[in-house]
């Protein structure tokens, strides 16, 4: 039989330990999820999120994660894209055309070419926040601050790229772009 004494103050000492972390971090209660979730990334580093069990899955991630870095951050698309897209691409992508060279020739019209970082830093109002991989699809996922527009205050929400990885390269794109309403 067991012996439940040892046990008698376990509900008492857990729920004591709750409403001390609860007490603590009440200047750091935040009702906005994204902000919430930017404020837990900051802790992990871009390189823990390139992380993955098995090689396969951080190739996939390292090849979207540099994409991202070096052909959409600093503006290399002539120069690098080859090295990370499919001839075929199949872009979902509204605004942008399917095929490499088309493309390149798409996100060359308004990409300035700048210093390749080390890492992805904030840009287009982007922070990266995570990066998942299963099988042939790799996503990252970033927060999104949205200026003031109008009468619509500022905003924070969520932006996703997500690709489908074929033979080491990137055969697929998707993120939540709309085409312009008019």
């Amino acid at each position: 039989m067991m012996n439940y004494k040892r046990f008698k103050y376990v509900g008492f000492i857990v729920l004591f330990l709750i409403i001390i972390q609860a007490c603590s971090n009440d200047d750091t209660i935040n009702s906005d999820p994204v902000n919430e979730l930017t404020d837990t990334a900051v802790f992990v580093t871009q390189e823990t999120m390139l992380d993955a069990p098995t090689q396969r899955l951080r190739d996939n991630k390292r090849l979207a994660y540099d994409f991202c870095r070096i052909v959409v951050q600093a503006g290399r698309a002539e120069e690098r894209a080859a090295d990370f897209l499919a001839n075929d691409l199949i872009e979902h992508n509204p605004n942008l055309p399917s095929g490499l060279d088309e493309f390149v020739a798409a996100v060359s019209e308004f990409a300035e070419p700048s210093a390749i970082q080390d890492q992805i830093v904030p840009f287009f109002g982007r922070t990266l926040i995570s990066i998942t991989a299963e099988r042939d699809i790799v996503m990252l996922v970033f927060s999104l601050d949205v200026p003031a527009e109008g009468a619509t205050p500022a905003y924070s929400t969520a932006w996703f790229e997500m690709f489908r990885i074929e033979d080491g390269k990137i055969a697929e794109h998707w993120d939540p772009a709309t085409l312009p309403i008019n």
